[in-house]
């Protein structure tokens, strides 16, 4: 249905989802839990109406496309500054104003979105044959869910994903298990959700690197992963 109305529904569902945990006080814990679904639900479709960007700079695709995710990432400290504002200002900034703050935001987004996105989205292809090359026809889409590409990167993605969100819901129980005194294990775990954000900060130079060597780029990936979850086994002893 192209970006505009991509973003345009997903900024309406945050916004909506930022009300609902406004006024959750006086809802009850539903209105909590509907709320945090309807955040969670708006924020990719925003992110991926971006995406088509890329496809001006065909060179710079993956730098391109890992930068508006990097940005993603590192906007989540927005609720850090939400949750931590009002404890520091003594309750003369309170949670409900951080978010209408947050709610004003997703209406800029949606009227920045209505207004200056386009309909469809910039295509790689029509820009090849606006410049005389001749037209590469997409395979269709059944033809590309089957593919043994995508099987490859559903398996990719899909063990990272699984492997990173056990990691995060399972950080405080895994620091007990290696032996961590009790005492520590809140300080560690607000040092975990202070650096988590701070993630995007690699996600350029991956981007850089599939443009360029994308074997590499996903066995340095890999490497990664691999070395960060055998340092997660190490004891504190």
């Amino acid at each position: 249905f192209g970006p505009r109305l991509c973003c345009i529904c997903a900024a309406f569902v945050q916004l909506l989802g930022a009300f609902l945990m406004g006024v959750a006080p006086h809802l009850g814990t539903a209105a909590l839990f509907v709320g945090f679904f309807l955040l969670g639900s708006g924020g990719p479709g925003i992110q991926m109406a971006t995406f088509h960007l890329a496809n001006l700079f065909p060179a710079r695709r993956g730098a391109l496309i890992a930068i508006s995710t990097a940005l993603v990432d590192g906007s989540t400290a927005v609720f850090y500054i939400g949750f931590y504002l009002p404890v520091a200002s003594s309750g003369l900034f309170p949670l409900r104003r951080a978010w209408e703050l947050y709610a004003a935001v997703c209406l800029f987004i949606l009227a920045s979105g209505a207004w200056l996105w386009p309909r469809r989205p910039f295509s790689f292809v029509e820009e090849e044959a606006a410049e005389g090359a001749p037209p590469v026809a997409a395979p269709p889409l059944g033809q590309q869910l089957f593919s043994a590409a995508y099987a490859h990167l559903c398996a990719f993605a899909g063990v990272h994903l699984l492997r990173l969100n056990f990691v995060v819901a399972t950080f405080e129980q895994q620091l007990k298990a290696l032996g961590y005194a009790p005492e520590s294990v809140p300080l560690w775990v607000n040092y975990f959700s202070m650096l988590l954000p701070m993630g995007f900060v690699g996600i350029p130079l991956i981007g850089c690197l599939l443009d360029r060597r994308p074997q590499i780029a996903f066995g340095f990936v890999n490497c990664v992963a691999l070395v960060s979850t055998f340092l997660m086994t190490v004891r504190s002893d």
